[in-house]
């Protein structure tokens, strides 16, 4: 776990240069500011106390222009919109070095943040998108790095992007099952619920990490005219012989 000290407004009141060297001295790493000016101070202040160990992210405001400067230092920052995301690709492909961000999503705050729609609101569209865009990436990774297995979580949307990935690579697919998947999107949507059936036919292990989650799982594919798969199902980690969870 990584711990990040706040100094955004001048580290409180404090003082970045007289309150960051403290913290640096009693094992803080990791420091966190509202703006791209605050970075460069605290910046500045690791510089000149000769340390390379520090991380330093910035929160809030962060013109496009200055977004180079923030890759070239290692600086980390928050992405809330699309413009702020090309900026950042842009910049990371001119100098050749990965940007390093945060995706900020709107909660229900109205304040800023990337807007997320539940796999249910998504059209047709939308989902193809989301499906292919990933099979790429995971794709590109099985080739690259000579992946030999896939371990997706829930039912959706991975482990139908696992399989198509297994179609075209071979690599094997081992999908672990939870229930909020199962309840809140794949009992709610048909379009899921067929995703969710050929993933689990096509996988070549089927794990689930409590009694509950087996029995739910059990119970879904006894409604979908799928048990022939519960013999497939395992626990993980085995359940001794009184069968407690």
């Amino acid at each position: 776990v990584t711990f990040s000290s706040v100094v955004k407004g001048n580290a409180y009141g404090h003082g970045i240069k007289v309150y960051c060297p403290i913290a640096y001295k009693y094992g803080t790493k990791h420091f966190s500011v509202a703006n791209a000016s605050e970075a460069l101070e605290v910046l500045d202040v690791f510089k000149s106390l000769g340390a390379k160990d520090i991380t330093i992210m910035i929160m809030g405001m962060i013109d496009n222009q200055q977004i180079e400067w923030a890759i070239e230092n290692n600086i980390e920052f928050f992405v809330f919109e699309t413009d702020r995301l090309k900026a950042a690709e842009q910049a990371a492909r001119r100098i050749g070095k990965a940007a390093k961000v945060h995706l900020e999503v709107e909660t229900g705050m109205n304040r800023t943040g990337f807007e997320v729609k539940e796999f249910p609101d998504c059209t047709d569209v939308e989902v193809d998108r989301y499906v292919m865009q990933n099979k790429n990436a995971l794709e590109l990774v099985v080739v690259d790095f000579n992946v030999k297995v896939v371990n997706t979580n829930h039912l959706v949307m991975f482990p139908h992007i696992a399989t198509l990935v297994k179609e075209s690579t071979g690599v094997d697919h081992l999908i672990t099952v939870h229930g909020s998947a199962l309840n809140f999107t794949v009992k709610k949507d048909k379009r899921f619920e067929e995703f969710a059936k050929s993933s689990l036919l096509k996988a070549d292990e089927i794990v689930v990490d409590s009694l509950h989650a087996d029995k739910e799982l059990k119970e879904f594919l006894d409604d979908v005219d799928l048990s022939q798969l519960k013999q497939k199902v395992e626990i993980i980690p085995p359940r001794n012989s009184s069968g407690s969870n």
